[in-house]
């Protein structure tokens, strides 16, 4: 990354900080920061941010320390990438809940400064073959047994969706096709590194086999059509 693109973020670094210091200003109360990625056959996708807050640690209405903004990271100021959505709610406890979903030409443009991304594509034969890899620091405090304990009910969650099915993988469980990973957000022994490997067919041979199909079927019809002109006469 350009040293410039990272004076103009926030990286995932400083967004921790600030998550620790609306927790103090919030004495009480739970954050969660999540992430879902879905990674596409041209090796570009989507990922989508969410920052959920249980009162009072969302303020009132919502506005309070907690309403961290995800817009800060600065994935607007990256060629190649674009926001596609982004909410902000209230719930009927008080809590709040603001998501940002973003578009990239190439997944691993979604690197920082904290958070690495990796994507291996190879093509063998009859498959296609994703393997992922992301090294991620989790935050402030990590290394800390009274911070772990304090912030124990904060999470971290990561689901990612690969082409294909998901064959090798280090997440704590699988959901659907979606491979979870579910932490502390503050009590991580450095970094977490997460890795999933998929196995896809490559969409070269289902084209070569339906053109195959049609030219036989092609073949078989003209045959009969000649059979049938030859009979009439």
């Amino acid at each position: 990354m350009a040293e410039g693109r990272r004076g103009r973020r926030m990286n995932l670094r400083l967004f921790y900080r600030a998550s620790g210091l609306a927790l103090c200003l919030g004495a009480c109360g739970c954050i969660s920061m999540s992430i879902e990625t879905r990674v596409e056959r041209g090796g570009g996708g989507t990922r989508s941010y969410q920052v959920e807050m249980d009162p009072p640690f969302a303020g009132k209405d919502g506005g309070g320390p907690g309403a961290l903004k995800i817009s800060d990271l600065g994935l607007d100021d990256i060629q190649g990438i674009s926001k596609v959505d982004s909410s902000h709610s209230v719930r009927e406890d008080g809590g709040a809940v603001s998501r940002t979903t973003f578009r990239a030409d190439d997944i691993r443009k979604f690197s920082q400064d904290d958070d690495t991304i990796s994507l291996d594509v190879s093509r063998k034969g009859l498959w296609v073959r994703y393997r992922f890899r992301e090294s991620y620091k989790l935050g402030i405090g990590r290394n800390d047994s009274a911070a772990a304990a304090l912030f124990s009910k904060n999470r971290f969650r990561h689901r990612l969706r690969l082409p294909g099915r998901i064959v090798e993988s280090n997440c704590d469980s699988m959901a659907g096709g979606w491979a979870v990973w579910n932490r502390p957000m503050f009590a991580e022994p450095g970094r977490l590194v997460m890795e999933a490997e998929s196995r896809a067919l490559n969409p070269i041979y289902p084209l070569l086999a339906g053109a195959a199909l049609l030219a036989a079927a092609g073949i078989l019809y003209g045959r009969r059509t000649s059979g049938s002109d030859k009979r009439v006469e």
